[in-house]
């Protein structure tokens, strides 16, 4: 005989039970490369106290010389910035690779008897400048506010100024360097280039006596629309300049027919005169073919005896 269930039957499982306890945790994997890790020393010829300068910023050494020197272990993983409180330093600076020295606007580096900072050569890879003020006071035209000694001398700038009070504001022997909203200025050439490669970008400014820039073989000149110039560019020997994006150079002279080199490149035939200032512009010879702006700009005032696509007289008569 079969019953009647008082209640509704259920079929299925019953309610599960509380969880065992967790395994232990398997082994961690192996960690990922380190990054690379900044150290800071610090710098403050302010301090007149007596102390024992170790860079700290409680104990800041007292030139910026000193602070680099002590600088023994900078490589890829580990970088080191120099931070350099306002002021005038009298000294003259040898970078090291990995070695970034930073100021805040306020801080001018300047020499009277060479290159108020040398980039030696070789360094395994650049140093780097940004926010002072370099000045080279030597009566010596030779001398330049920074100088790159040769093959390997890299360095690279940013927000800063360099005068070259009877020298150039840059000259370079060979290396790369990178200049990014900078302003350079010296007494014969801004930035004088006589091997590497030198590239200028990030609306820098750059002004020389004589001419602006100087390129000589086997130097490279690179730049963007964004530079200014008031002078000119001098060209000489078999060096390239190259032009990243089209725009203006400041000719610093209102009778310039044309308006910029550029223009000439883009033209049959093309004449800019300067008659106002002889400093202006100088006479340029664009190799042939022209493609993308590679010229070869040399000194002279004889114009082209017969002038093709691509040639460029500039008068200073």
């Amino acid at each position: 005989m079969i019953y009647p269930s008082p209640g509704p039957l259920y079929f299925g499982g019953g309610g599960g039970g509380a969880s065992g306890p967790s395994g232990p945790s398997g082994p961690s994997g192996p960690s990922g490369p380190s990054g690379p890790s900044s150290t800071t020393v610090y710098v403050d010829n302010n301090r007149v106290d007596s102390y024992v300068e170790t860079g700290t910023i409680v104990f800041p050494y007292k030139t910026i010389q000193a602070a680099i020197t002590s600088i023994v272990s900078a490589n890829e993983v580990t970088r080191y910035c120099v931070e350099i409180a306002g002021g005038t330093y009298n000294e003259q600076l040898t970078l090291k690779a990995y070695v970034y020295l930073k100021g805040s606007r306020t801080a001018v580096i300047k020499n009277t008897t060479g290159h108020t900072i040398i980039v030696p050569t070789p360094m395994a890879s650049a140093a780097r400048l940004e926010d002072l003020i370099v000045l080279c006071d030597s009566t010596d035209p030779s001398h330049s506010a920074l100088y790159l000694a040769g093959s390997n001398s890299n360095v690279s700038l940013f927000n800063m100024s360099l005068i070259g009070i009877k020298g150039d504001g840059i000259t370079m022997i060979g290396g790369v360097l990178g200049v990014n909203q900078t302003s350079v200025s010296g007494y014969d050439w801004a930035i004088r280039v006589t091997g590497g490669t030198c590239v200028v970008t990030g609306s820098s400014f750059l002004a020389g006596y004589g001419t602006d820039v100087s390129v000589t073989s086997p130097g490279a000149f690179k730049y963007d629309a964004s530079v200014t110039f008031i002078s000119a560019i001098s060209h000489v020997g078999t060096g390239v300049i190259t032009r990243y994006t089209k725009g203006n150079e400041i000719l610093n002279d209102s009778t310039v027919i044309g308006t910029t080199v550029e223009d000439a490149l883009n033209t049959t035939q093309a004449h800019i005169n300067s008659t106002s200032n002889p400093h202006a512009v100088t006479a340029a010879e664009v190799l042939a073919p022209v493609a993308d702006g590679l010229a070869k700009i040399t000194v002279g005032i004889t114009a082209p005896i017969n002038p093709g696509i691509g040639d460029i007289w500039v008068d200073t008569n």
